[in-house]
């Protein structure tokens, strides 16, 4: 088995939204990439962790990869005809209702691939991620988790 460091074939970039006014005064918050044990062959499921997830109404990043290395996981789109989706797996959740849960993130919260406007190639090796909160009470307080906890993963394919 082979170790795929976080450092060396994935970079994420990002920019959390933190409900309260005081930002400079909390701790820096981070997204990072686990590292993860590859078979040789086949997908890699890539849990993205956070440090200092502290009442957080919105997320947007920027994934970065070494194409030659990797490609991300797509599926089909939702309807015919549509692009492809990103792959993602073990979403944190929200609750929608007394015993209603839902996904925090969806594939549709990404942009992949990225051509730039007035391109129409695109960036290889990149995707986006935008996602921001609507609900009034989660507006209000936030999500907050431990640091270390993934809130979801992405999948390559080695």
């Amino acid at each position: 088995m082979r170790l795929i460091r976080n450092a060396s074939r994935l970079f994420v970039s990002a920019i959390l939204l933190l409900s309260g006014a005081n930002y400079a005064a909390r701790a820096q918050t981070a997204l990072v990439p686990s590292d993860v044990t590859w078979s040789g062959s086949g997908e890699v499921e890539v849990p993205l962790k956070v440090t200092n997830y502290d009442k957080i109404t919105g997320l947007q990043f920027t994934l970065k990869w070494d194409p030659s290395v990797l490609s991300l996981v797509t599926e089909p789109g939702w309807r015919e005809g549509a692009a492809p989706t990103v792959k993602i797996g073990s979403s944190k959740q929200k609750q929608t209702g007394p015993s209603d849960y839902e996904d925090l993130f969806v594939s549709s919260n990404f942009n992949y691939p990225v051509t730039p406007p007035g391109e129409s190639d695109a960036i290889e090796g990149v995707a986006t991620f935008l996602w921001t909160e609507s609900d009034e009470w989660y507006l209000e307080n936030g999500y907050t988790y431990p640091d270390g906890d993934a809130l979801m993963s992405v999948f390559f394919e080695v």
